[in-house]
């Protein structure tokens, strides 16, 4: 691995670092809004649900858009869009204004999802095509580790600046996936793969000497690649373990989403603490996240990826079953 290959890797960690900072933000703010404007239940599911439902299209809309311009492109415009869209609500009316705040909550946050479908749809392939086909399982992973620490900073920033700016101002902190542009403007050049299939086979070699830090001259590329075959997007289906799998992983990824969106305000509501204390105590969540990741990246290729994710998700529903029986049980005074 070259260190422009590296460099690759730590902008894709950034990105999800940042991505899904403005992400879980929403959860921070809506645990201060359960207090500040005694929030429904109905309205707090809706502002969270919002990004979910914007990822959806987003992934799909940003997928396509990899293919005809080009994945930095898409990159780039979907950190502007996160970006955008969360630092805008700043400017959240409140509760009796002519249009609710928590509908302009919920409006805004269906472009943050889109946004961050982008990013994570997007730096993952154009990562796995500067690197070699037999490093690209633990690479995957590695890509992805930063994530957790997404929701741990936006903890971080939520216990500190909360009580001293308020929510709103909180969501300019939401402009900084910003940083990416410049980072993915001067780090990382176009796909090679994606290069060579537009034609453009001189920017190509460009990226894979500028990947490998050769020479450009020791650079020889096959004149096209194969050909694609067409498939329906229906064939998708004919397969049942391929789509139990898809299922499997999506309901993996929901399970987490959804608890640390929603862990805050329930701290809030269960312990009846402040806003920011229940961020500060949502921290641990984001470390723990970051060393699982870690710990699942480093057994991917003695076990496998099936073997690794069965221990992942079977380790999770015992500890999640566990933390509930045992919340009363304290160690040193801390919950078990």
């Amino acid at each position: 691995m070259t260190a422009n290959q590296w460099k690759l890797i730590c902008t894709a960690n950034i990105a999800d670092l940042l991505d899904f900072f403005d992400f879980f933000l929403i959860g921070y703010v809506t645990a201060a809004l359960t207090k500040e404007w005694s929030l429904p239940y109905w309205q707090g599911g809706a502002i969270l649900l919002a990004s979910g439902l914007g990822a959806v299209p987003g992934a799909f809309i940003w997928g396509w858009l990899g293919d005809r311009i080009g994945r930095r492109t898409v990159f780039i415009w979907s950190a502007v869009t996160i970006s955008l869209a969360t630092g805008i609500l700043v400017f959240t009316p409140g509760q009796d204004a002519l249009i609710p705040g928590w509908l302009f909550l919920m409006f805004f946050r269906v472009f943050v999802g889109i946004g961050n479908a982008g990013i994570f749809t997007i730096d993952l392939p154009l990562v796995q095509e500067f690197i070699p086909a037999y490093k690209r399982g633990w690479v995957s992973a590695l890509v992805t580790t930063l994530l957790p620490g997404g929701s741990m900073l936006a903890g971080l920033v939520a216990s500190w600046l909360l009580p001293i700016i308020g929510w709103r101002y909180l969501f300019l902190v939401g402009l900084s996936p910003l940083v990416l542009v410049f980072m993915i403007r001067y780090w990382v050049p176009e796909s090679p793969r994606w290069l060579i299939r537009m034609g453009r086979h001189e920017e190509a070699r460009r990226s894979l000497a500028w990947a490998l830090m050769i020479d450009l001259k020791e650079i020889a590329l096959p004149p096209a690649l194969p050909a694609i075959e067409r498939t329906r997007w229906l064939d998708l289906f004919k397969y049942p373990k391929l789509v139990a799998a898809g299922c499997m992983t999506g309901l993996t990824q929901t399970g987490g989403a959804s608890f640390g969106l929603w862990g805050a305000t329930l701290l809030v509501i269960v312990l009846n603490t402040t806003p920011a204390h229940a961020a500060f105590l949502m921290v641990f969540m984001g470390v723990s996240g970051i060393l699982g990741r870690f710990f699942i990246t480093a057994l991917i290729e003695p076990l496998g990826r099936r073997g690794a994710g069965t221990l992942a998700c079977g380790m999770a529903a015992l500890l999640t079953v566990s933390a509930g029986y045992l919340h009363d049980v304290f160690i040193g005074g801390w919950s078990l």
